[in-house]
């Protein structure tokens, strides 16, 4: 009846409102999205897409016939990522290094579980530490890190912004006022890392920003 790839352009042009944005996304030039949407018409016989004044808009038989045309979407992801599996045939334990909160973030917003979907001959064992395993010696495959890469042989990739904060409670603010600036900081009783947090780019900022703080307590 129709070319199945032909349904990629019916999805983009759902999906953004106009052959245009649907040629940008897809890679390809705008007629020939126009083309491939006019065969995929004709060979269904149907009127799938129809032109407004704000740009194209699935017709009331498209609408009908778009979840069928996005589950196939969906089985061809899955055919995807099955025959990579199987074509690096990949297997055997990660070994991931990252502070124990992390996991059940991660747990929380199902990345384990979208991991274990697309390569379920893998399994994830979490090392949970504050201190910086050695990659390179093996005693990790994998970690997660905050701040600048320091070893050029490692390969990383930000996936997200860590933030960090000074906190005090109600009773010491009351008491001891709470400090308008950086500088301010060193009038001011404070509980820094020691041991293995000792090298953490919050620990090694702090002296900078305030050479002259004085630390109550070390954890």
């Amino acid at each position: 009846m129709f070319d199945w790839s032909d349904l990629r352009h019916l999805i983009a042009v759902s999906r953004f409102g106009s052959t245009l944005a649907a040629a940008k996304a897809l890679g390809v030039n705008q007629s020939t999205v126009h083309r491939r949407l006019g065969e995929l018409e004709n060979g269904i016989g149907l009127i799938l897409v129809k032109r407004h004044p704000s740009g194209y808009r699935l017709s009331e038989l498209g609408e009908t016939l778009i979840d069928y045309v996005l589950a196939v979407e969906t089985a061809v992801e899955a055919l995807e990522r099955q025959v990579q599996a199987l074509k690096y045939d990949l297997k055997g334990v990660i070994r991931l290094t990252c502070p124990e909160p992390t996991v059940s973030r991660m747990a929380a917003i199902g990345l384990l579980d979208r991991f274990h979907e697309r390569y379920p001959g893998l399994a994830v064992e979490f090392i949970t530490s504050d201190r910086y395993l050695d990659i390179a010696k093996g005693e990790a495959d994998v970690a997660f890190r905050s701040g600048e890469p320091a070893d050029d042989s490692l390969v990383g990739r930000k996936i997200c912004d860590s933030i960090w904060a000074i906190y005090a409670s109600r009773s010491y603010v009351q008491q001891h006022g709470r400090p308008g600036s950086i500088t301010e900081l060193a009038d001011h009783a404070l509980i820094g890392f020691d041991g293995i947090m000792q090298n953490h780019r919050v620990a090694k900022w702090l002296p900078q920003a305030v050479p002259n703080d004085r630390s109550a307590f070390d954890i």
